[in-house]
């Protein structure tokens, strides 16, 4: 309970309360004036005192009724923070549930990603293999287009003109060596080098040996048999040489042997679009790693040597040294004109021709004679002597070249198609019946003579 305070009128302890405004009276009416003024006060202070109680009991109802409105607030707020602390959680576990939902999408999404990501690294190496692959191939296109579409230099007219001018340089050198040289032949102070000579050499085969064994000292057939000799030596050597995979008589033999059998198999089993681009290819390679100069040297010293060893055969002399640099003083430019000419030929049939393949032919010596590639070259001779068909003669040299053009028809199956041959050039012989026929005419000048 709340007391009240004391108020300004309250009496003090030990004090006898006095009226106020006034002394306190005196005497016996002094005395009830005071009682009665006594009482009187008191109860208007004990009236004001219980007024100021209720007021006070106000207050505090009043009070206590704000108190229990704040406590029914405080209840009401404590229900409802209860209550959204409730909604909170439930809204939190379900924002927590949502969040590991997302969490987990986005991991997945992460892990998706991740795989994207390896499959597109997957993707560009292919796509730049495929690059790699496609531009690898648009070169070897472009290449075999380069490659197969190759057409041919020259024509066969440019070719046979070659092969012509070599007949007519070997003819024209060889009459030039005859005429120098023919009054030295069959000299007996020389026939035992010569005999050497005929054992050793490569260039003379049986039938020409006994054609240097005819001649006699300072016969007049002795300029036709040692040209008929001279030509079939150089015809032979200069198809050696105009082989387009070597020569021969350059000292590479086995390696031009390999590359013509090679040759030879891929023409078997290939088209020509393709054997002869193979050959091209492999002409300019090998042609690139030759020394020209040293080629072309060589290859005259070995023509020289051929030419020497047809004159020692006939017993011209004795001394090859002294032969050798007579006949290189005299004839080295006719030499360096006939190879530089061969040369040529080896580099256009061999790099600059694809659709076709010639070649230079010349006849066996003692094999039959073919009038379809060949020509008697001394038909003029004693042409009404004569009463062998061409077919039954046989065949004692070649004196000049011939040019056949080969070609492989295509096929539309796989068996590759049947070769060729067309003759551009006919191959100039002498018939063994040519000795018979200088023979003759040697017995006739002698008789004339007597």
């Amino acid at each position: 309970m709340l007391r009240a305070p004391p108020g300004p009128c309250m009496p003090q302890s030990g004090e006898p309360p006095t009226l106020s405004g006034g002394s306190p009276p005196s005497g016996d009416d002094g005395h009830t004036h005071l009682s009665g003024s006594k009482t009187m006060g008191q109860d208007a202070e004990v009236q004001r005192l219980e007024s100021l109680l209720r007021e006070t009991r106000r207050e505090v109802e009043q009070g206590r009724a704000r108190e229990d409105d704040a406590q029914s607030k405080i209840a009401t707020l404590e229900s409802m923070i209860a209550k959204d602390k409730g909604v909170v959680a439930e809204g939190e576990a379900k924002h927590q549930t949502e969040i590991q939902k997302l969490q987990e999408r986005l991991q997945a999404a992460d892990r998706c990603l991740a795989g994207l990501s390896h499959s597109l690294s997957v993707a560009e190496m292919c796509h730049e293999e495929m690059r790699a692959l496609l531009q690898a191939r648009t070169i070897e296109l472009e290449e075999a287009r380069l490659y197969l579409t190759k057409i041919d230099d020259v024509d066969d007219h440019d070719v046979l003109e070659i092969v012509r001018t070599i007949n007519s340089h070997i003819y024209q050198t060889a009459c030039a060596i005859a005429r120098a040289y023919q009054e030295w032949c069959g000299n007996p102070r020389n026939n035992k080098v010569a005999e050497r000579v005929r054992r050793e050499t490569r260039v003379l085969d049986g039938h020409l040996i006994l054609v240097t064994r005819r001649l006699e000292y300072r016969q007049a057939t002795n300029g036709l048999l040692l040209q008929l000799a001279l030509q079939t030596a150089m015809v032979s050597f200069l198809q050696s040489a105009s082989a387009f995979w070597g020569c021969p008589a350059t000292g590479s033999s086995s390696t031009s042997c390999k590359l013509q059998e090679l040759y030879r198999r891929i023409r078997v089993h290939e088209p020509q679009s393709i054997s002869a681009r193979w050959r091209v290819l492999s002409r300019t390679y090998l042609e690139s790693s030759e020394n020209a100069d040293d080629l072309r040297h060589q290859m005259r010293d070995n023509l020289l040597h051929d030419v020497v060893d047809v004159l020692l055969s006939c017993s011209v002399s004795n001394s090859r040294p002294t032969l050798e640099r007579e006949v290189d003083q005299t004839y080295r430019g006719a030499f360096d004109e006939i190879i530089l000419l061969t040369l040529k030929f080896r580099r256009f049939t061999g790099m600059s021709i694809v659709s076709r393949d010639l070649k230079i032919v010349s006849a066996e010596s003692g094999g039959a004679f073919d009038v379809r590639w060949m020509q008697n070259g001394w038909t003029e001779s004693k042409k009404k002597r004569s009463s062998r068909r061409p077919s039954d003669a046989s065949v004692l040299c070649t004196t000049q070249l011939g040019l056949v053009r080969e070609e492989i028809e295509e096929s539309s199956g796989k068996q590759q198609g049947e070769s060729k041959e067309v003759v551009l050039l006919k191959a100039q012989v002498a018939l063994a019946e040519v000795l018979d026929e200088l023979s003759y005419g040697t017995r006739r000048n002698g008789e004339t003579g007597k």
